[in-house]
């Protein structure tokens, strides 16, 4: 038996239950795995942006040519969530990211200043490790988002 603090919903009932999203399909809370291929995605991304200007030096730097990826990580995130609800590598995996409200998901992208304070703990990378019931982490109750299937 699951513990009710467990990030699959336990006894509670599914993640997203308690903001009014589905057990499954389009509009559920996106799974672990769908988010990390995303990030993933994303950051391979960030390295061939960041290479297209630096050279191949970024595979193997230090300096500011290590931080650089991280930067167009938070620029990325800051940017395509804010605006688009979705990032590059979201749209590979089939999620997206919403904003919630008490009712449940409203279902506009968060603007740039949550998805800022989003993609600051993002890159922190503990925050979003440390899941509530409802699958979200630190940096998507900071922004008040969840990660939803968007297929």
């Amino acid at each position: 038996m699951r513990s009710s603090g467990d990030p699959t919903g336990g006894t509670d009932g599914h993640p997203g239950r308690g903001l009014g999203l589905p057990v499954a399909g389009r509009g559920s809370v996106s799974g672990f795995g769908a988010r990390l291929v995303g990030l993933v995605v994303d950051w391979v991304v960030c390295l061939l942006v960041v290479s297209a200007f630096v050279g191949g030096d970024v595979w193997s730097g230090g300096g500011i040519v290590q931080a650089a990826p991280l930067l167009v990580l938070f620029v990325e995130h800051t940017l395509l969530v804010g605006l688009l609800g979705t990032t590059i590598g979201h749209r590979v995996v089939g999620i997206r990211v919403v904003g919630i409200r008490v009712a449940g998901a409203n279902q506009r992208p968060l603007g740039l200043a949550r998805s800022a304070v989003r993609a600051l703990l993002l890159c922190l990378a503990v925050p979003p490790l440390l899941m509530d019931r409802d699958a979200r982490g630190l940096h998507d109750r900071a922004a008040q988002s969840v990660v939803v299937r968007d297929r």
